[in-house]
């Protein structure tokens, strides 16, 4: 008799492959724009952004409109400065990016978010860029920074060893924390980074706009080839069960939305996976990797889907419904 695996047990199983942005932190959140196809701070914590031919995409769990994606050429969204972007003695930059291409102007550097240039008083920035230290030449690894320019002070960390060598078409999740004294840079909820200088300064903050997907120096603009999600900003250092929860959607929220889909058997599967019920009017399916990248899609026949030549692992799985024209969503494990 085939076994039978809900998909609340499958989450279970999988939590900690997919990577989730949405987490439950909460106190002291300066700002939040989730990205939704646009730039709006839903609770008018700052100035709603204004989008420069970045266009909506999915996110890391295949929503549509629910990421923005910048070309590398010339999109980047501009929010106009206000008081909750202008950082104090402590703070937590977080968001999720996904590397499509790599900049290929002069030195390199790919913003992510940051307000003003580098070489300014009041500057924070997420970056990732060129490891080889200069700006003539593209070097053969990249990495992730986190730099903040206090009054007379520049700290920096940046993870550039090998085994962390950015990977395009992947999501991350990426932390800056500034807790008083040094800079620290989680990578997908892990401490990988201390900045090596220490300085304990409130910051001077300038009068710029906070930017994504670009720096504000028409010379070196450092334009985003890839997609970003969830920019959060916090008044305080989050420890690392913060970090780690902003990483992880809650449990209870990713049952909800499971229960409103659907469930698959065998799960896991070796062949033929089947869907547990009878849906007639859900029609197509797509598979996608773990990291975001489809793979495969096609017609349902008889509410059965053959992956019997997907290599073991984990995998995402979207249904449409031809009423409806939307999806419903889950994971199976394949052996």
């Amino acid at each position: 008799m085939a076994s039978k695996l809900n998909v609340k047990s499958l989450i279970l199983i999988s939590l900690g492959v997919f990577i989730f942005c949405s987490g439950q932190s909460q106190t002291g959140l300066l700002v939040h724009y989730p990205l939704n196809g646009n730039a709006i701070e839903p609770n008018n914590r700052c100035n709603n952004g204004s989008v420069n031919g970045a266009l909506p995409t999915t996110d890391q769990n295949m929503h549509p409109n629910s990421a923005l994606e910048f070309d590398g050429v010339d999109d980047y969204v501009e929010i106009s400065d206000c008081l909750n972007i202008h950082l104090d003695s402590q703070f937590t930059i977080s968001t999720c990016v996904y590397p499509k291409g790599f900049y290929t102007g002069p030195c390199q550097a790919n913003y992510i978010l940051g307000k003003g240039s580098d070489n300014e008083v009041g500057h924070y920035s997420l970056t990732y860029q060129d490891d080889d230290g200069e700006c003539a030449t593209v070097g053969q690894y990249w990495f992730f920074g986190f730099a903040v320019n206090f009054s007379g002070k520049r700290l920096a960390v940046n993870i550039s060893a090998i085994a962390d060598t950015i990977k395009l078409n992947k999501w991350y999740h990426i932390v800056g924390v500034y807790d008083g004294v040094k800079l620290k840079l989680y990578i997908d909820g892990v401490l990988k980074g201390l900045s090596q200088d220490s300085h304990s300064d409130t910051l001077t903050n300038n009068s710029k706009n906070l930017l994504l997907g670009r720096m504000s120096n028409p010379n070196f603009p450092y334009y985003l080839n890839g997609k970003i999600d969830e920019v959060k900003i916090f008044n305080r250092p989050l420890s690392d069960v913060e970090i780690q929860n902003l990483k992880t959607t809650s449990m209870q929220n990713v049952n909800q939305k499971m229960e409103n889909s659907f469930q698959l058997f065998p799960n896991p599967v070796k062949d033929v996976v089947k869907l547990d019920g009878d849906y007639k009017h859900l029609v197509k399916y797509v598979i996608y990797q773990q990291y975001g990248s489809q793979i495969v899609s096609g017609l349902l026949n008889n509410n059965e889907i053959n992956v019997e030549k997907l290599s073991p692992g984990i995998y995402y799985i979207r249904i449409f419904d031809d009423r409806k024209k939307s999806g419903f969503s889950t994971t199976f494990l394949k052996l």
